[in-house]
């Protein structure tokens, strides 16, 4: 009876279903063998699907590679890098007279 989900994922893995689709149906089968209730296995399902991904980390990593796209795409990092070159230069410049 336990073979099942292991069967199961053996069998999605050979038809070409992704490593982590088929461990998660798997899952899902051998939970509704052990428990008997669908119900509670969509629960359990959303509730950890959940939890997983409204992660505070998990949230903020995509945000600042959008940010970081965005700004690129729009031309702000190529300004932000010439006005911050042209600052270095007055700096330099500003030390060098400083010195004299």
């Amino acid at each position: 009876m336990m073979a099942i989900p292991f069967v199961t994922m053996i069998v999605f893995m050979i038809l070409g279903l992704p490593i982590a689709f088929s461990i998660g149906t798997a899952g899902v089968v051998g939970i509704l063998i052990i428990t008997g209730n669908l119900n509670m296995v969509l629960t359990l399902l959303g509730i950890t699907t959940f939890s997983s991904v409204a992660s505070y980390v998990l949230s903020t990593l995509p945000m600042f590679i959008l940010m970081a796209f965005i700004s690129s795409a729009g031309g702000l990092a190529r300004d932000v890098f010439n006005a911050a070159d042209k600052w270095r230069y007055l700096l330099v410049e500003f030390l060098v007279q400083c010195q004299e």
